[in-house]
């Protein structure tokens, strides 16, 4: 289990990368940049966020 809660925020980097490559370059979404940007970039906070809350409890 700890393999793969550590993975997470890689993972999440990578799922990053491939929105936004998916949103600005395949699909030339146009709006707003920093909303489009930021949903992008949910896959690292929300994973992250676990990873950390894992470490949090972990140490307990």
């Amino acid at each position: 289990v700890n393999k793969y809660v550590r993975s997470l925020p890689v993972l999440g980097l990578i799922i990053s990368i491939i929105l936004i490559v998916l949103f600005f370059f395949i699909w030339k979404v146009e709006g707003n940049f920093v909303v489009i940007f930021i949903y992008c970039l949910l896959p690292v906070i929300v994973n992250t966020s676990v990873y950390g809350a894992y470490l949090v409890v972990r140490s307990k």
